[in-house]
């Protein structure tokens, strides 16, 4: 697998190979960039993979809810997304940094940006039975040294805010 930012520039594209398996796979062309497993039918526990590394999240909460981060085969939580339940997105907090989330379910969009508004990462997906999104990276996204967590923590959440809509659809 390639490191997300040496394919700044290049068309990317989460797509999930075969309906109804919760797996996906980041792609420039061809050349496979990243992963992302969900860990049985129903969980939210996800292993996130690309040349840039391995991570593991995990959404915990019904109201407030909380994705940890962790980097894979250890217990260390190196990072924290909490949801904002009254609006769309949330924050992410880093390395010492944050980034802000925003979503907007009617046009499916999901994107990163810095604390100063700079626009990271934008992902717009599409797709029923066979997800998939296409990945923009915004100028001075392939510096950013998070760049392959807000890549794949963006899908995995973009994800997860799909299938919760789907559930509360086909409650009401």
């Amino acid at each position: 697998m390639k490191k997300i930012a040496t394919l700044a520039g290049r068309n990317l594209k989460w797509t999930q190979p075969r309906a109804f398996k919760r797996e996906y796979e980041l792609r420039a062309g061809d050349e496979l960039a990243a992963t992302l497993r969900f860990q049985g039918g129903f969980s939210s526990r996800a292993t996130a993979e690309s040349g840039d590394g391995c991570w593991l999240f995990h959404r915990e909460g019904a109201f407030v809810r909380t994705t940890r981060i962790r980097a894979c085969n250890s217990d260390v939580v190196i990072g924290t997304f909490k949801a904002n339940t009254w609006k769309s997105g949330g924050t992410l907090e880093i390395g010492g940094r944050v980034f802000n989330a925003t979503s907007r379910a009617f046009s499916s969009r999901y994107s990163f940006v810095r604390e100063n508004g700079e626009a990271l990462v934008e992902l717009k997906n599409s797709g029923f039975l066979h997800r998939s999104a296409q990945v923009t990276l915004h100028p001075g996204a392939a510096t950013d040294p998070q760049l392959p967590i807000l890549v794949m923590l963006g899908w995995y959440l973009d994800l997860l805010m799909q299938r919760d809509a789907a559930a509360v659809a086909a409650a009401s």
